[in-house]
Protein backbone atom coordinates (compact mmCIF):
# COMPACT_ATOMS: atom_id res chain seq x y z
CA UNK A 1 0.00 0.00 0.00
CA UNK A 2 1.71 3.49 -1.03
CA UNK A 3 1.84 6.36 1.52
CA UNK A 4 -1.31 8.25 1.15
CA UNK A 5 -0.81 12.06 0.58
CA UNK A 6 -2.60 14.06 3.50
CA UNK A 7 -4.02 17.12 3.40
CA UNK A 8 -5.52 18.65 6.60
CA UNK A 9 -8.03 21.63 6.94
CA UNK A 10 -5.71 24.53 8.31
CA UNK A 11 -7.79 25.52 11.82
CA UNK A 12 -7.74 28.74 13.65
CA UNK A 13 -4.93 29.79 15.71
CA UNK A 14 -6.04 29.04 19.26
CA UNK A 15 -6.00 31.89 21.59
CA UNK A 16 -3.32 30.16 24.07
CA UNK A 17 -2.92 33.17 26.62
CA UNK A 18 -6.32 34.36 26.12
CA UNK A 19 -7.86 33.09 29.64
CA UNK A 20 -12.00 33.14 29.33
CA UNK A 21 -12.83 36.16 31.33
CA UNK A 22 -16.12 36.16 33.12
CA UNK A 23 -19.38 38.75 32.72
CA UNK A 24 -20.79 39.57 36.17
CA UNK A 25 -24.21 39.83 34.86
CA UNK A 26 -26.89 37.44 36.22
CA UNK A 27 -27.93 34.13 34.17
CA UNK A 28 -31.96 35.72 34.42
CA UNK A 29 -30.31 39.11 33.11
CA UNK A 30 -28.31 36.65 29.90
CA UNK A 31 -31.96 34.91 29.46
CA UNK A 32 -34.11 37.56 28.91
CA UNK A 33 -31.12 39.62 26.60
CA UNK A 34 -31.56 35.92 24.54
CA UNK A 35 -35.32 36.58 24.04
CA UNK A 36 -36.05 33.28 26.13
CA UNK A 37 -38.01 34.60 29.07
CA UNK A 38 -39.19 38.48 30.27
CA UNK A 39 -37.76 40.72 32.77
CA UNK A 40 -41.56 40.21 34.44
CA UNK A 41 -40.67 36.33 34.80
CA UNK A 42 -37.41 36.96 36.91
CA UNK A 43 -39.45 37.86 40.09
CA UNK A 44 -41.30 34.50 39.36
CA UNK A 45 -38.10 32.66 39.13
CA UNK A 46 -36.38 34.26 41.75
CA UNK A 47 -39.22 33.54 44.64
CA UNK A 48 -39.37 29.79 43.48
CA UNK A 49 -35.46 29.66 43.69
CA UNK A 50 -36.01 30.25 47.15
CA UNK A 51 -38.21 27.45 47.74
CA UNK A 52 -36.62 24.52 45.81
CA UNK A 53 -32.83 25.89 46.60
CA UNK A 54 -32.37 25.19 42.91
CA UNK A 55 -30.11 27.24 40.93
CA UNK A 56 -31.87 30.13 38.77
CA UNK A 57 -31.47 28.46 35.42
CA UNK A 58 -32.72 25.11 36.99
CA UNK A 59 -35.84 26.48 38.52
CA UNK A 60 -36.66 28.00 35.29
CA UNK A 61 -36.71 24.60 33.47
CA UNK A 62 -38.88 23.57 36.47
CA UNK A 63 -41.14 26.22 35.27
CA UNK A 64 -40.99 25.05 32.35
CA UNK A 65 -40.28 28.38 31.29
CA UNK A 66 -36.71 27.38 29.34
CA UNK A 67 -35.32 24.36 28.15
CA UNK A 68 -32.15 22.66 29.10
CA UNK A 69 -30.37 23.55 25.87
CA UNK A 70 -31.58 27.60 26.85
CA UNK A 71 -29.75 27.36 30.30
CA UNK A 72 -26.73 25.85 28.60
CA UNK A 73 -26.86 28.93 25.93
CA UNK A 74 -26.78 31.55 28.29
CA UNK A 75 -23.98 30.26 30.61
CA UNK A 76 -21.53 29.64 27.87
CA UNK A 77 -22.65 33.03 26.82
CA UNK A 78 -21.91 34.44 30.88
CA UNK A 79 -18.80 32.17 30.45
CA UNK A 80 -17.76 33.89 27.12
CA UNK A 81 -17.13 30.16 25.72
CA UNK A 82 -19.00 29.15 22.67
CA UNK A 83 -22.45 27.84 23.18
CA UNK A 84 -24.28 25.25 21.87
CA UNK A 85 -25.06 25.13 18.17
CA UNK A 86 -28.62 24.32 17.67
CA UNK A 87 -27.69 21.30 15.47
CA UNK A 88 -26.18 19.47 18.91
CA UNK A 89 -29.82 20.52 20.66
CA UNK A 90 -30.49 16.95 22.32
CA UNK A 91 -27.27 15.03 20.90
CA UNK A 92 -24.64 13.65 23.07
CA UNK A 93 -23.11 16.24 23.61
CA UNK A 94 -23.65 16.81 27.79
CA UNK A 95 -20.36 19.50 27.59
CA UNK A 96 -22.61 21.98 26.10
CA UNK A 97 -26.01 20.85 25.95
CA UNK A 98 -26.24 19.94 29.37
CA UNK A 99 -23.43 22.15 30.77
CA UNK A 100 -24.62 22.50 34.12
CA UNK A 101 -25.15 18.68 34.95
CA UNK A 102 -22.54 16.40 37.06
CA UNK A 103 -21.62 14.49 33.90
CA UNK A 104 -20.53 17.87 32.07
CA UNK A 105 -18.91 18.94 35.27
CA UNK A 106 -17.08 15.73 35.16
CA UNK A 107 -16.17 16.19 31.45
CA UNK A 108 -14.36 19.40 32.33
CA UNK A 109 -12.61 17.80 35.31
CA UNK A 110 -10.89 15.15 32.88
CA UNK A 111 -10.36 17.93 30.74
CA UNK A 112 -8.41 19.74 33.51
CA UNK A 113 -6.72 16.50 34.75
CA UNK A 114 -5.12 16.20 31.55
CA UNK A 115 -4.00 19.70 30.99
CA UNK A 116 -2.05 19.42 34.51
CA UNK A 117 -0.58 16.35 33.46
CA UNK A 118 0.33 18.16 29.82
CA UNK A 119 1.30 21.41 31.68
CA UNK A 120 4.97 22.46 30.29
CA UNK A 121 5.11 19.98 27.28
CA UNK A 122 5.02 22.27 24.27
CA UNK A 123 4.59 18.77 21.54
CA UNK A 124 1.15 18.27 20.29
CA UNK A 125 -0.95 15.52 22.48
CA UNK A 126 -2.23 12.53 20.72
CA UNK A 127 -4.69 10.76 22.92
CA UNK A 128 -6.62 6.86 22.55
CA UNK A 129 -9.87 7.16 24.13
CA UNK A 130 -10.31 2.93 24.69
CA UNK A 131 -12.38 0.48 26.30
CA UNK A 132 -12.41 -3.30 26.88
CA UNK A 133 -16.18 -3.67 25.59
CA UNK A 134 -18.59 -2.02 23.06
CA UNK A 135 -21.27 0.19 25.01
CA UNK A 136 -18.73 1.49 28.04
CA UNK A 137 -19.26 5.12 26.53
CA UNK A 138 -15.59 5.49 24.54
CA UNK A 139 -17.28 7.25 21.67
CA UNK A 140 -19.44 9.66 24.24
CA UNK A 141 -16.31 10.51 26.12
CA UNK A 142 -14.16 10.97 22.78
CA UNK A 143 -16.53 13.54 21.67
CA UNK A 144 -17.21 15.68 24.97
CA UNK A 145 -13.68 15.62 25.72
CA UNK A 146 -12.65 16.92 22.40
CA UNK A 147 -15.50 19.89 22.23
CA UNK A 148 -14.27 20.56 25.77
CA UNK A 149 -10.92 21.21 24.47
CA UNK A 150 -12.00 23.48 21.94
CA UNK A 151 -14.38 25.45 24.23
CA UNK A 152 -10.47 26.43 25.59
CA UNK A 153 -9.64 27.71 22.15
CA UNK A 154 -7.12 24.67 21.52
CA UNK A 155 -6.76 23.34 17.72
CA UNK A 156 -8.55 19.98 18.52
CA UNK A 157 -8.97 17.11 16.37
CA UNK A 158 -11.63 14.24 17.14
CA UNK A 159 -10.72 11.46 14.94
CA UNK A 160 -13.10 8.19 14.52
CA UNK A 161 -10.62 5.45 14.05
CA UNK A 162 -13.43 2.76 14.63
CA UNK A 163 -13.72 1.27 11.56
CA UNK A 164 -16.43 -1.19 12.38
CA UNK A 165 -18.60 0.73 14.32
CA UNK A 166 -18.23 4.51 13.72
CA UNK A 167 -20.28 6.79 15.61
CA UNK A 168 -18.71 10.55 15.57
CA UNK A 169 -20.57 10.92 12.28
CA UNK A 170 -23.67 10.54 14.05
CA UNK A 171 -23.11 12.38 17.24
CA UNK A 172 -21.95 15.36 15.30
CA UNK A 173 -24.74 14.90 12.48
CA UNK A 174 -22.61 15.26 9.77
CA UNK A 175 -22.01 12.92 6.61
CA UNK A 176 -19.77 9.92 6.57
CA UNK A 177 -19.64 9.38 2.97
CA UNK A 178 -15.97 10.30 3.06
CA UNK A 179 -13.18 9.81 5.93
CA UNK A 180 -9.82 7.90 7.17
CA UNK A 181 -10.85 4.92 5.18
CA UNK A 182 -11.19 6.83 1.79
CA UNK A 183 -8.29 8.87 2.88
CA UNK A 184 -6.05 5.85 3.46
CA UNK A 185 -7.43 4.21 0.74
CA UNK A 186 -7.72 6.66 -1.79
CA UNK A 187 -5.30 9.35 -1.22
CA UNK A 188 -6.44 12.68 -0.03
CA UNK A 189 -8.73 14.88 -1.89
CA UNK A 190 -8.97 17.63 0.62
CA UNK A 191 -12.73 17.09 2.00
CA UNK A 192 -12.18 14.11 4.21
CA UNK A 193 -11.85 16.96 8.03
CA UNK A 194 -14.69 18.95 8.54
CA UNK A 195 -14.98 22.05 10.46
CA UNK A 196 -17.68 21.94 13.22
CA UNK A 197 -20.62 24.20 12.78
CA UNK A 198 -20.46 26.35 16.41
CA UNK A 199 -16.80 25.05 17.47
CA UNK A 200 -14.19 27.43 15.93
CA UNK A 201 -11.23 25.25 16.77
CA UNK A 202 -13.02 21.68 16.26
CA UNK A 203 -12.25 19.50 13.32
CA UNK A 204 -13.61 15.99 12.99
CA UNK A 205 -12.64 13.37 10.53
CA UNK A 206 -14.83 10.42 10.72
CA UNK A 207 -14.50 6.50 9.72
CA UNK A 208 -15.66 6.85 6.60
CA UNK A 209 -17.42 4.21 4.86
CA UNK A 210 -16.52 0.65 6.58
CA UNK A 211 -13.78 -1.20 4.88
CA UNK A 212 -13.12 -4.75 4.20
CA UNK A 213 -9.96 -4.82 5.93
CA UNK A 214 -9.95 -1.93 9.00
CA UNK A 215 -7.01 -3.28 10.72
CA UNK A 216 -4.86 -3.36 8.05
CA UNK A 217 -6.11 -0.14 7.31
CA UNK A 218 -5.30 1.26 11.36
CA UNK A 219 -1.29 -0.48 10.64
CA UNK A 220 1.52 1.90 11.05
CA UNK A 221 2.32 1.86 7.80
CA UNK A 222 -0.98 3.58 6.97
CA UNK A 223 -1.37 5.71 9.68
CA UNK A 224 1.90 7.49 9.97
CA UNK A 225 1.20 10.14 7.27
CA UNK A 226 -1.88 10.83 8.89
CA UNK A 227 -0.77 11.36 12.38
CA UNK A 228 2.45 13.19 11.07
CA UNK A 229 0.29 15.79 9.62
CA UNK A 230 -2.37 16.31 12.10
CA UNK A 231 0.83 17.02 14.98
CA UNK A 232 1.61 19.61 12.39
CA UNK A 233 -1.57 21.22 12.45
CA UNK A 234 -3.17 20.31 16.39
CA UNK A 235 -2.99 20.91 19.51
CA UNK A 236 -4.90 18.35 20.80
CA UNK A 237 -6.20 15.01 18.84
CA UNK A 238 -8.72 12.89 20.50
CA UNK A 239 -9.20 9.42 18.63
CA UNK A 240 -11.88 6.88 19.50
CA UNK A 241 -10.77 3.56 18.81
CA UNK A 242 -12.82 0.40 18.87
CA UNK A 243 -13.58 -1.54 21.89
CA UNK A 244 -10.80 -4.23 22.70
CA UNK A 245 -13.57 -7.07 22.40
CA UNK A 246 -13.53 -6.14 18.86
CA UNK A 247 -9.90 -7.21 18.11
CA UNK A 248 -6.36 -5.51 18.73
CA UNK A 249 -7.73 -2.59 16.57
CA UNK A 250 -7.43 -0.46 19.92
CA UNK A 251 -3.68 -1.50 20.75
CA UNK A 252 -2.52 -1.13 17.26
CA UNK A 253 -3.80 2.77 16.92
CA UNK A 254 -2.91 3.65 20.63
CA UNK A 255 0.99 2.24 19.85
CA UNK A 256 0.68 5.37 17.98
CA UNK A 257 -0.59 7.75 19.79
CA UNK A 258 1.35 6.98 22.61
CA UNK A 259 -1.09 7.31 25.14
CA UNK A 260 -4.38 6.18 26.30
CA UNK A 261 -7.17 7.16 28.70
CA UNK A 262 -9.33 4.29 29.53
CA UNK A 263 -12.71 4.19 29.97
CA UNK A 264 -15.23 1.74 31.51
CA UNK A 265 -19.16 1.43 32.78
CA UNK A 266 -20.31 -0.49 35.41
CA UNK A 267 -21.30 -4.32 34.66
CA UNK A 268 -19.74 -4.20 31.46
CA UNK A 269 -16.57 -5.40 31.33
CA UNK A 270 -14.75 -7.78 33.86
CA UNK A 271 -11.85 -7.10 35.82
CA UNK A 272 -10.21 -9.62 33.87
CA UNK A 273 -11.04 -8.04 30.29
CA UNK A 274 -10.30 -4.56 31.13
CA UNK A 275 -6.50 -5.90 32.92
CA UNK A 276 -5.98 -7.73 29.35
CA UNK A 277 -6.44 -4.46 27.62
CA UNK A 278 -4.41 -2.56 30.09
CA UNK A 279 -1.68 -5.23 29.94
CA UNK A 280 -1.94 -5.15 26.13
CA UNK A 281 -1.41 -1.57 26.16
CA UNK A 282 1.68 -1.36 28.33
CA UNK A 283 3.20 -4.06 26.33
CA UNK A 284 3.59 -1.70 23.18
CA UNK A 285 4.92 1.50 25.33
CA UNK A 286 1.94 3.19 25.55
CA UNK A 287 0.89 5.31 28.64
CA UNK A 288 -2.22 4.94 30.46
CA UNK A 289 -3.00 8.63 31.10
CA UNK A 290 -6.26 7.98 32.85
CA UNK A 291 -9.34 6.05 33.57
CA UNK A 292 -13.08 7.01 33.38
CA UNK A 293 -16.12 5.50 34.54
CA UNK A 294 -19.15 6.10 32.66
CA UNK A 295 -22.08 6.27 34.93
CA UNK A 296 -24.25 7.73 32.21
Amino acid sequence: MNAPEVRLRDPATPLRTAAAVPINKPIGMRLVEMGRIKETDIPTIAQAQRASQLRFGETAMQLGLVSRYDVADALARQRMFPGPPRWAEGSELAITTASTLPVAEAIRTLRAQLALRWMGQHQPQLLSVVSASRGEGRSFVAANLAVAFAQLRERTLLIDMDLRHARQHRIFRVGNEQGLSTLVSDGSNGQEVQAIEGYETLSLLTAGPRPANPQELLAARAMAPVLEKVRERYDIVIVDTPAWSCGADAQIVSAQTGQALLVSAPGMSTRDETGHLVDALRQVGVSIVGAAVNHR
